[in-house]
């Protein structure tokens, strides 16, 4: 990215050129870029918006095994309302099962 863009290091983290100069990445500018990238490639816009990324973010996240206390920090959520966003596969939950069952099985309760 920053081979496409050079920025200094005072720039923020994401930005884009506008008139000669980088500004800020706001969210509008963000969401009509992903509308329109969204409709280009065929698919409904209303299926996804700027928060698609914030849910699949904290889910991704949650799945490199950064800790709850992280993810609710750096979402800069007030409660554990993030919790809501992730989603567990099946798989997983099934684990959690299984090791009980086995805990249970070698008297470990």
């Amino acid at each position: 990215m920053c081979s496409l863009i050079p920025a200094p290091a005072s720039a923020h983290a994401f930005a884009v050129p506008s008139g000669g100069r980088l500004v800020p990445l706001v969210a509008p500018v963000f969401t009509g870029a992903l509308t329109k990238l969204i409709r280009l490639i065929g698919l409904s816009a209303h299926s996804y918006s700027g928060h698609s990324f914030r849910r699949g973010g904290c889910s991704f996240a949650f799945h490199c095994d950064v800790p709850p206390e992280l993810l609710r920090l750096h979402g800069d959520w007030a409660s554990d309302a993030f919790r809501r966003y992730l989603h567990v596969p099946l798989q997983d939950k099934l684990l959690v099962t299984a090791r009980m069952g086995s805990a249970i099985s070698l008297g470990h309760f």
